[in-house]
């Protein structure tokens, strides 16, 4: 089964919101009624209460804890690194002051350790409720600064700087840096320890080796397309992938799950209109549909083209591809008129602005 990285980011995200509810729950209601309970009944229930509570919170705090420390090897960035000092404080809070007043309360209620207790509960509430603001954003494996606004999980360089990657399956990022970056590093250190468990990561094709896999996607997609690509210059499109889809105006990108290439996506310039790229053999093999991986690679392409600086996109689809059309309009693409003579029946043009 491929198990798309957004599982760690879904994971994190709810353990987060568990916890803001659960904080704001135990700073408004739960720790105010300590008071309430009797004196001499208030050593054993304040030690089962603990135990109890324990079991309730221990695991989502865990699971934000792991989490986070994933995605912030996969994304080193400031909103991250905001997110994960955050953790750090409600980490640091909860094991020097609130473990301690409840340590103490088992003792006996004491007003003053009670009162402190509620007091210093604040950092951590208004440290989680922060994590909940910043946490999908700041967590998010994309190095775009509106990767938030766009769900973007890619990154890529500016118009006319060549992609260099640091390996095969190297991640995008850092373009135009003949070494790898302090994230780079992590991402490397990270991916060698969860390939297996079937993480994909967008790479920027660069090497002979990247087109050669690229080849073989753009010849099965033909394939299962069902319709001839003659009138397209395909064949001649397969013998010069590396200039059609690469630096400076170009960008072709592979999905990778360990050393298996599951997708892929291209986009090109067009040559009637210099603000707009095409995107172009949106492709993802059988093993990874039903994956989200094929709106992924879209919206990658998007974010790339943005990069690159072009201003619109523009597509073709059959009307038989009913999911591919169903994917574009949620994206945002829209109905134009045709941008090159296409003969194929119940083709339509699409567009979005960038």
């Amino acid at each position: 089964m491929v198990i798309d990285s957004s599982w760690l980011l879904v994971a994190h995200t709810v353990a987060t919101f568990v916890m803001v509810g659960i904080i704001w729950f135990v700073q408004v209601v739960h720790y105010p009624m300590f008071a309430l309970v009797g004196v001499r009944e208030f050593p054993a229930w304040e030690h089962r209460n603990t135990r109890q509570t324990t079991w309730v919170v221990g695991p989502a705090m865990l699971v934000e804890l792991v989490s986070a420390a994933g995605l912030l090897m996969l994304r080193a960035d400031r909103l991250a690194a905001a997110g994960a000092v955050l953790l750090a404080i409600i980490w640091a809070s909860t094991a020097l002051l609130q473990v301690p007043a409840h340590t103490r309360l088992e003792q006996g209620f004491d007003a003053v350790v009670h009162r402190r207790l509620v007091q210093t509960n604040w950092i951590r509430t208004v440290c989680w409720t922060a994590r909940g603001v910043v946490g999908p954003c700041g967590s998010r494996p994309s190095a775009s600064p509106d990767a938030c606004r766009r769900g973007v999980t890619s990154r890529a360089g500016r118009r006319g700087e060549p992609a260099r990657l640091a390996g095969p399956a190297a991640p995008m990022g850092n373009v135009g840096s003949p070494h790898p970056s302090r994230s780079e590093r992590r991402y490397h250190r990270l991916m060698s320890g969860v390939h297996a468990a079937g993480l994909v990561t967008l790479v920027v094709a660069s090497s002979a080796a990247h087109f050669a896999d690229a080849r073989s996607l753009f010849e099965e997609y033909a394939a299962q397309l069902g319709v001839e690509l003659c009138f397209q210059g395909f064949s001649a499109e397969l013998a010069v992938l590396p200039e059609m889809y690469g630096a400076p105006a170009g960008r072709l990108l592979l999905a990778v799950r360990g050393g298996q290439i599951l997708g892929c996506i291209g986009i090109r310039p067009v040559k009637s209109a210099p603000d707009a790229c095409e995107m172009k053999r949106l492709y993802v093999r059988e093993a990874a549909r039903g994956t989200a991986l094929g709106r992924r690679l879209a919206e990658a392409s998007m974010a790339a083209g943005r990069e690159l600086g072009y201003r619109r996109m523009v597509l073709d689809t059959l009307a038989t591809m009913t999911a591919a059309r169903a994917l574009y309009a949620h994206l945002g693409f829209v109905d134009r008129t045709a941008y090159y003579d296409n003969p194929t029946a119940g083709v339509s043009s699409l567009e979005r602005v960038l």
